[in-house]
């Protein structure tokens, strides 16, 4: 879910290796434009499978970047599902590592009460039954550490100008080995992207410029799709109430023994 949480929280977040001065010059937009504590009081996943059928959980998201010490500029992020009653208090956390292209994620869920870290075949699962894995919901988070990144031509979506982002995995053991991003001129954000496994596309996420809204000084949308092109399945997060100068977002939140607890 990490990348589709990157398009809505706005994390991009470094070290990455920009291969010329263009290329940062973007990274460097979209990096302004993350805040350094954001809460969505209200967030969405209504996933579709390839029969047709879908389930609807809600929740809160709340992320962070870390702002002193020797994790200055990581970023946090936490998804708490609220319902349906049965997935209540299932959270999902990950936590950004400065030395590693692997981010930490850890998850609990209600039914086995007690939280573990994402690693292995587990971290290929599907999370809470959507078309996101554990690995999708870690690399939307952060798309670009661990990738060497250029600028493309630039293109548009509907009539607003976008700059095109190509990001290649400097590693071999991931999911995806690279992707595109059509990053809104104007506001930094990314508005579509395309995820690669070798050179075949796998799966596209997509939000309409509508769905482009402002909170204080920074930019986020409140809609977005998820296509998986191999299933046919697909997912729609929808965010409201976002806060970016919330007072409520404890640390607590983003440590690996404490991130789902209750409210």
């Amino acid at each position: 879910m990490k990348r589709l949480l990157t398009m809505l929280t706005l994390a991009v977040v470094l070290p990455v290796q920009a291969e010329d001065a263009a290329a940062r010059k973007v990274l460097d937009c979209m990096s302004a434009n993350v805040p350094n504590k954001m809460r969505a009081q209200s967030i969405e996943l209504e996933a579709t499978d390839a029969a047709g059928t879908t389930r609807t959980m809600r929740g809160k998201l709340y992320a962070k970047r870390e702002t002193g010490g020797d994790n200055a500029g990581l970023m946090r992020a936490m998804l708490r599902i609220n319902s349906p009653d049965y997935l209540a208090g299932a959270s999902y956390l990950v936590r950004e590592n400065r030395d590693s292209p692997e981010d930490a994620m850890y998850v609990y869920l209600p039914s086995v009460r007690r939280a573990r870290r994402v690693s292995g075949g587990f971290a290929d699962g599907s999370f809470l039954g959507t078309n996101l894995s554990y690995n999708d919901l870690r690399q939307m988070f952060n798309s670009f550490t661990g990738s060497i990144v250029t600028l493309e031509k630039a293109d548009k979506i509907g009539e607003r100008p976008v700059h095109v982002l190509h990001a290649r995995a400097a590693a071999t053991d991931v999911t995806y080995t690279q992707s595109r991003f059509w990053v809104d001129q104007k506001t930094c954000v990314p508005l579509r992207a395309d995820f690669y496994v070798g050179k075949k596309l796998r799966k596209q996420l997509s939000a309409e410029p509508a769905a482009l809204k402002r909170s204080g000084d920074f930019w986020y949308f409140s809609e977005a799709e998820l296509r998986d092109l191999s299933d046919k399945s697909r997912t729609v997060v929808r965010m409201a109430e976002v806060s970016v100068t919330p007072a409520d977002v404890a640390d607590r939140y983003f440590n690996p023994t404490s991130f789902h607890y209750g409210n």
